[in-house]
């Protein structure tokens, strides 16, 4: 009689030992945050050779960068909206102005 395999020897991939398994994950991390890292220097235009704590000084300040000109653009735009609003206000002054003229004229 032949020897039945075992199911776990019948498998395609070999055993990977506890250890093994926390190799692959670390390494799996690692790729992935050099990965990430990668990324976020081509979106800062950085060097890749600056250090990962160089580069979130980097990010922080471009993030600060970015607020102080979105707080701008806001800034603008009250003072665009509030500009608007008194030219409306004049314009609208001066319809009812003219229109009150035209109807005295009208009735003289």
């Amino acid at each position: 009689m032949k020897p039945v395999p075992s199911s776990s020897s019948t498998s395609s991939s070999p055993a990977v030992s506890p250890s093994g398994h926390r190799c692959l994950r670390k390494s799996k991390k690692q790729r992935q945050r050099k990965q990430t890292l990668d990324i976020l220097r081509e979106m800062i235009g950085c060097d890749k050779n600056v250090s990962a704590l160089e580069l979130i000084q980097l990010i922080m300040d471009h993030i600060n960068r970015l607020q102080d000109v979105l707080a701008e653009d806001n800034l603008d735009g009250v003072q665009s909206n509030s500009n608007n609003t008194e030219n409306v206000q004049a314009l609208l002054r001066q319809l009812s102005l003219s229109t009150y003229h035209a109807n005295i004229s009208k009735s003289a």
